[in-house]
């Protein structure tokens, strides 16, 4: 058994139970447990020993002596239910026949056994107000009501069916208004509501979007039912309205889950929230508020496999559940992973043609503006993390609808992309393709001619993918060869080579006279010479392109430098030289390395506006600053919500 010392209200403890575990029901005290499945019954107390809260086993009944009068179905409960009045009164159902079984938790017998249906009983509830009356619900297409003062042989004084005739999968007496019940009839697309004084038929029913399995009444808002589906397309919890006689409602709120709900429960202190586990190989419990249904407020990750059952304390925020790796398991809600905590609040992506999309929470909603109107919230803050904060959301009762998705969707992109009949045809003119020499050398002399044009029109994915396919192709042994020989007469000392360049092909050459130009020599000279973008755009980018007064020189021998910083145009090598003498090189500083810390600042802001905006930091905090430095960048800013659909990608890469 592990324990925690903690607080007592936010106590973790577990223990191991039995193999096949698939129901757990809590008595009115809150100090027996009943943890019951078709290989297991047993009964446990909740203790606190030396301030530390633990289970303890009192009894295990399948191993116990059995009564000769009592069939051995009876120690294989398919449901459990505790007397809300009695805390030593409980009630089983049998996976295997009709039988309703009435325990006695302090002499651990069966103290009655009523024959009440032809066939399983799928579940079971006492009345919430009346101790001696309890609801039944089976596979034979009947729900019973029974009451334990009448001598009668069953006992049953009620019998609901529905028109279906159908069986009933699960039952729920509105606390409330005990009067009504809700049910789950097998391949439905409804829930009945019921009366139990007009037992011939259901007051109303609810439609719904898909076959449901699991159904809970809101204990706080008292006509909220929530419905789980379990159809191929339906993973969404639903709140419906329970007191209306509309049939065909829109439900209150949809929350979207990650699989077929299973099982529902309300969190006893918060009228918003409410856990569930599904059907999928998840075994985490989630907890949702219902405003924002697309992000689990909290997610109770402590067993290693697949959930069987959970349920809440009354009036706490302690959840205790089992699993399929055998451990019964009693948490508080401050134990799960927070989603606030470990979800990121803003999207990057890039494209292969160099546009980058940003997406960040827009705070100009209703949701922001009612937080402000009611001074739930100072005006001076815009932390996104306090905004959509549990502990927010959770005392920000008076807003009562969802909040909407909406998004900022920021692109910006190189203004002198060009895809014009004109630029193709400068490749078409410009682009060689060889003259049927298939060696190698004429393979990386077309990779390196064509790279350059690319450049030079301002096409980096052409560039690069030439780039590539040399590296893929030519062959480096020959290079390497001309690697060693040029390091014999080259020096280490700290340079700024751009980055375009590669070691075989460098774009600043320095013509020997006397020495006879090459074809090779000739061919690049005439590219670099023809059709000269002479406008002043092409001016200015050059200009930022190159920096002023930079050394450029060839680096021949990579294997004796180590990368500093990469930036947008340069990288900056350090000899091991430079290293020892500088100390760190992390100090260091150089003549050509422009604002290193507002770009590496930079990276965790969306760098997508021209013109001041409220942005949102690592912080969420807002601040406001410019880019105009970045003149290569145009600016969209997009508003999403989660009723638009995303256009294709290709408008945004003009």
């Amino acid at each position: 058994m592990s324990k925690t010392n903690i607080n007592q209200h936010e106590t973790i403890f577990s223990c191991f139970v039995r193999a096949g575990t698939s129901t757990l029901a809590l008595n009115c005290t809150n100090n027996r447990l009943i943890a019951a499945g078709q290989q297991n019954f047993q009964l446990f107390s909740i203790e606190s020993i030396d301030n530390i809260e633990q289970f303890k086993e009192i009894h295990d009944f399948r191993n116990a002596p059995r009564q000769p009068a009592i069939s051995r179905y009876a120690f294989q409960p398919k449901d459990v239910s505790w007397n809300p009045n009695d805390e030593n009164c409980f009630a089983t159902v049998s996976g295997t026949s009709g039988y309703l079984y009435i325990w006695d938790a302090t002499r651990l017998i069966t103290i009655d056994q009523l024959n009440i249906h032809n066939t399983i009983i799928n579940r079971l509830q006492f009345h919430p107000k009346h101790p001696n009356l309890l609801l039944t619900a089976s596979q034979d297409g009947y729900a019973k009501l029974i009451d334990f003062r009448i001598n009668n042989v069953d006992k049953v004084i009620t019998s609901f069916r529905h028109s279906s005739k159908e069986g009933f999968r699960d039952i729920d007496i509105n606390i409330s208004n005990t009067h009504k019940f809700a049910s789950v009839i097998n391949d439905q697309y409804s829930v009945p509501i019921w009366d139990i004084r007009q037992p011939t038929q259901p007051d109303f029913s609810i439609v719904t979007r898909d076959k449901v399995l699991c159904i809970a009444w809101n204990p706080h808002e008292h006509f909220w039912l929530a419905t789980g589906g379990i159809g191929g397309h339906d993973r969404t919890i639903r709140i419906w309205d329970g007191k209306g006689n509309d049939s065909r409602q829109e439900p209150l709120f949809t929350v979207y889950t990650f699989g077929q709900v299973t099982k529902l429960s309300w969190r006893p202190t918060c009228r918003y929230h409410i856990a569930c586990f599904t059907r999928t190989a998840d075994p985490r419990i989630h907890v949702w508020d219902i405003r924002r249904p697309y992000l689990p407020q909290a997610s109770f990750c402590h067993h290693r496999n697949d959930i069987e059952d959970f349920l809440w304390r009354p009036n706490s925020d302690n959840i205790i559940s089992v699993g399929r790796d055998e451990r019964l398991i009693h948490a508080h809600i401050s134990s799960a992973v927070q989603s606030e905590q470990i979800v990121s609040i803003f999207s990057l992506n890039v494209t292969s043609k160099g546009s980058i999309y940003i997406s960040m929470p827009n705070i100009d909603n209703d949701y922001v503006r009612s937080l402000y109107n009611e001074q739930h919230i100072p005006l001076s803050s815009s932390n996104l993390r306090i905004l959509y904060s549990q502990e927010t959301l959770s005392t920000f009762l008076k807003w009562d609808k969802i909040i909407k998705g909406e998004s900022i969707l920021g692109i910006y992109s190189n203004t002198l992309h060009d895809n014009s009949i004109q630029l193709f045809h400068q490749f078409a003119r410009r682009w060689i393709f060889g003259n049927g020499d298939k060696s190698l050398i004429a393979l990386a002399n077309i990779c390196d001619i064509n790279s350059t044009v690319s450049e030079d029109l301002n096409r980096p994915d052409l560039k690069a993918t030439w780039q590539v396919i040399k590296m893929l192709y030519v062959d480096y042994d020959a290079l390497q060869n001309y690697r060693t020989y040029s390091s014999k007469t080259s020096q280490s000392i700290t340079i700024s080579h751009h980055i375009s360049d590669s070691i075989s092909n460098h774009r600043y050459h320095y013509h020997q006279p006397g020495r006879k130009l090459t074809i090779i020599d000739k061919q690049r000279q005439d590219n670099r010479s023809y059709d000269e973008l002479t406008d002043e755009k092409r001016i200015q980018l050059q200009e930022q392109r190159i920096l002023t007064n930079s050394k450029l020189e060839m680096i021949d021998d990579t294997e004796t430098y180590i990368v500093r910083d990469v930036l947008t145009d340069d990288i900056i090598f350090i000899t091991p030289e430079d290293v020892l003498n500088y100390g760190n090189a992390n100090d260091m500083s150089y003549d050509n390395d422009i604002d290193l810390g507002l770009r590496r600042d930079s990276l965790s802001i969306p760098l997508i506006f021209n013109e001041p905006l409220p942005l949102t930091n690592t912080d969420g905090d807002c601040n406001k600053f410019s880019l105009n430095r970045i003149t290569r960048q145009l600016t969209e800013v997009i508003i999403l919500d989660d009723d638009d659909e995303m256009r294709h990608e290709n408008e945004y890469d003009r």
